[in-house]
């Protein structure tokens, strides 16, 4: 009776050892398989970051071409039109008007120069920018440490 008692005590004891090896080997499969799925994802990625690379790159220097010929439209047609405003005006005595003699105000001392005016804007705008850029590297930041 005492040998079928321990037979029975090994018996047990094996088996638990066997489930735990069991156990030990599934965990290591599961975290194997995880990792092998987690690589396999982030090749996926990778490869899907480069299969975009090219088609971005190519919209952005399209954009920036019909930006740049937009921009040259809209200099010339501003050109021409100064030109000929400053003509048909160039040509008016205005002194000759009644009255425009008197009333001459004075209206530069109330104006910022339009080049300071535009490197004011371009300045703040580019401060937007900045703080976007660095908004942006803070999200991604967050996503790193996680």
């Amino acid at each position: 009776m005492a040998a079928k008692k321990t037979t029975a005590r090994t018996a047990g004891t094996k088996a638990k050892a066997a489930e735990k090896v069991t156990a030990t080997a599934s965990a290591e499969e599961v975290t194997e398989e995880t990792t092998k799925v987690v690589n396999e994802a982030a090749e996926a990625v990778s490869e899907g970051t480069e299969a975009v690379k090219e088609p971005v790159e190519k919209a952005t220097s399209q954009y920036f071409s019909m930006l740049e010929q937009g921009q040259t439209a809209v200099v010339s047609a501003y050109k021409d039109a100064y030109k000929t405003l400053a003509n048909a005006v160039g040509k008016i005595d205005l002194d000759s008007v009644p009255g425009v003699s008197q009333v001459k105000p004075d209206f530069t001392k109330f104006q910022t120069p339009a080049a300071e005016a535009l490197e004011r804007y371009f300045d703040f705008s580019i401060r937007v920018v900045e703080n976007q850029r660095e908004f942006a590297h803070r999200i991604l930041k967050v996503e790193e440490k996680v």
